[in-house]
């Protein structure tokens, strides 16, 4: 009993954002965690995360509560966006080998299409949880987040995203869906991104074209925005956030653009190259992620 009533007292997880520190410190935590007989009910009692410019504590009861209130109280913190918090937890329940908890949250996420799980992966992959990020997430979480080239497919048409060879006045290029291409350079892309206001956004950059995709100014008689690639990215128009969703066992993801909160979509008029073109969608698209999703997939 004095053993138990002297860890609760005492054990703690310090998490730092100086990577050696932290390194260093999370490599105790592992022999102090190690150390410990798991039959006695313990408890983590604080974490501190240093968190912008202080110190964030937060109270994470990792070790005594069983894994659905654990998974509960993760899946609570990314979604009301506490974000900080739900980082200690993940961190602390990966060193508990508890990565079933993890990967449970992740997959509600996924299926209550929570855009705030790109915010959650973002602030793993930038600071100590790479590792979760690569083992416990989709394979397409790690493309996005290293930049890897990749190719986006519409669900609906199964056309791969391109642009035109040939320019407009502005230099800019016409997107569409490709008919025939899947496996060059001329549609792949890749995510860069950017953290902005405690969210996640990114810039999607042809890798054929070197130009980043947009929507135009103007929209047409239905309200949708025509999709470009253009040589600068200095507006909200070029930039996107994804959410992620579930049709039957695909993953897909919705993709919208940050200025117009319009998601993209391929057209139904096929040209004589059998390419759709490329749009954002004026209204609403929930329930039809087979209509507007895409796949992301390594080119």
């Amino acid at each position: 009993m004095h053993d138990r009533l002297i860890w609760r007292m005492t054990l703690k997880m310090v998490l730092i954002k100086d990577k050696s520190t932290s390194r260093n410190i999370a490599d105790l935590n592992v022999a102090c965690l190690g150390a410990i007989n798991m039959k006695f009910l313990l408890v983590i009692p604080m974490c501190v995360l240093a968190a912008g410019g202080g110190l964030l504590d937060v109270d994470v009861d990792i070790l005594s509560a069983p894994d659905k209130i654990e998974a509960d109280n993760l899946y609570s913190s990314v979604i009301t966006g506490d974000i900080d918090k739900a980082v200690v937890q993940t961190l602390a329940l990966n060193l508990l080998s508890k990565g079933a908890i993890i990967e449970d949250v992740i997959a509600r996420l996924i299926r209550d299409k929570k855009r705030n799980i790109f915010d959650y992966a973002y602030k793993l992959w930038n600071g100590e949880g790479k590792d979760v990020v690569k083992q416990h997430f989709p394979m397409q979480f790690r493309l996005i987040f290293a930049e890897n080239h990749v190719k986006i497919i519409n669900k609906r048409d199964n056309l791969a995203i391109k642009l035109s060879t040939e320019v407009d006045h502005q230099n800019d290029r016409s997107a569409f869906g490709d008919a025939n291409e899947k496996t060059t350079d001329n549609v792949g892309w890749r995510f860069v991104h950017l953290w902005e206001n405690n969210k996640v956004y990114f810039k999607i950059v042809s890798v054929a074209r070197n130009q980043f995709l947009k929507l135009g100014t103007d929209a047409d008689e239905a309200g949708d925005h025509i999709a470009y690639g253009a040589d600068v990215a200095n507006t909200f128009r070029h930039q996107w956030y994804l959410q992620p969703a579930k049709y039957e066992d695909d993953l897909l993801f919705l993709i919208y653009n940050r200025e117009f909160n319009q998601v993209l979509k391929l057209g139904r008029v096929v040209d004589n190259m059998g390419d759709r073109r490329l749009y954002g969608h004026n209204g609403d698209v929930s329930g039809s992620p087979e209509l507007f999703g895409f796949f992301i997939t390594p080119l």
